[in-house]
């Protein structure tokens, strides 16, 4: 019985990983900008360094696997971020 749990648990571990995989990279490779679907028409009226500041602040200057790594360790350890809207965390 044991094993059986262990067998399915595992899995169900690994479906979720590719789910997860799978929409960031979806995500990743869209062709919509990730500062002005977030920001709205805020993001164009932004100094080319306040947008970097903010690239910087979320992570998006990073490589895509490394965005990955420390989002699923994030989640994986219940660190669901901040919200944006409240500022708190999620």
């Amino acid at each position: 019985m044991l094993k059986f749990m262990l067998k399915k648990t595992g899995r169900v571990a690994l479906l979720l990983f590719l789910v997860c995989g799978l929409s960031f990279f979806i995500v990743v490779n869209s062709p919509i900008d990730t500062l002005q679907a977030q920001l709205g028409t805020t993001s164009l009226s932004m100094s080319p360094e306040q947008k970097a500041q903010i690239i910087a602040y979320w992570g998006l200057d990073k490589p895509p696997l490394e965005r990955f790594w420390s989002w699923f360790s994030s989640v994986v350890r219940g660190d669901f971020g901040l919200s944006m809207i409240y500022r708190q965390p999620v």
